[in-house]
């Protein structure tokens, strides 16, 4: 908007008004770096204060950003920033280096990209629609690094129960009776000088882990899988391929039929 007024005259002495309807022209030849300039008008009227009434010219000017400076800049870069954090999905999970490497690297550009694009916008207190495109797209970016290291858990913890010694257990027969008769007489001896007398179950358990004394054959016993070996590092790398470009592109969507239209 620009506007003119005469504050030191009032309407008593001094009254503007536009020339014609072409009062307010636009030069073909000016531009705009990151703005086009579009409809415009001009209006009179008089204000009130308490000095009195004065009279004022306004005209108002509409400014569409030209989003193709914005789209090289920003928009194509970021976006090319997370579709090469998804190289990680492709490469081989003991390829440790090269996928921390990756993940590491497209956080940092992104972060970067971020501070340089916030530097050359306005200083305002309320959101950007670039803030809510730039945050996704490191929100995408920081996630698909978050994968690697649940593969690496996924890797450590199946590793392990691979690699434990299976637990097994000997039929022992009567010699849990004579052992625990054993100790029942152990017990009893030494709770005798304190008057106690403790009864102790002369039936026990015929499964002892790794204690035997009678030698038997094992019994092979083979725990329980957890919960957590369902997931399997290539399954995870699988899902990431698919839903990771998914929720991106449908990002995307979401986001251009918005604010295209507001």
């Amino acid at each position: 908007m620009r506007s003119q007024t005469s504050y030191g005259y009032s309407t008593r002495d001094i009254i503007y008004h536009w020339h014609g309807s072409n009062a307010v022209t636009i030069d073909e030849n000016v531009h705009l770096a990151h703005f086009s300039i579009g409809d415009h008008y001009h209006i009179e009227r008089v204000i009130s204060l308490s000095t009195g009434n004065y009279s004022r010219l306004s005209a108002y000017f509409t400014f569409k950003r030209n989003i193709g400076f914005y789209l090289i800049q920003i928009y194509f870069p970021s976006s090319l920033i997370v579709v090469i954090s998804w190289v990680s999905f492709w490469l081989n999970r003991e390829a440790v280096q090269a996928r921390v490497a990756i993940g590491v690297t497209t956080v940092l550009t992104m972060t970067t990209l971020m501070t340089s694009t916030n530097a050359s916008l306005p200083k305002v207190s309320y959101v950007k629609s670039l803030d809510i495109f730039l945050g996704m797209c490191f929100f995408i970016v920081f996630a698909s690094l978050l994968e690697y290291a649940a593969i690496g858990y996924l890797m450590k913890r199946n590793r392990s129960f691979v690699n434990a010694s299976p637990v097994q257990y000997y039929e022992t027969g009567d010699g849990v009776l004579r052992r625990e008769s054993t100790r029942k007489k152990k017990k009893n001896s030494n709770n005798n000088r304190n008057s106690v007398k403790i009864e102790v179950e002369a039936q026990a358990d015929q499964r002892i882990p790794l204690l035997s004394m009678v030698p038997m054959p094992p019994i092979p016993f083979k725990p329980r899988p957890p919960a957590w070996s369902r997931f399997r590092p290539s399954s995870v790398d699988l899902f990431s391929r698919v839903a990771f470009p998914t929720f991106f592109i449908m990002f995307h969507i979401v986001y251009w039929v918005f604010y295209l239209n507001v």
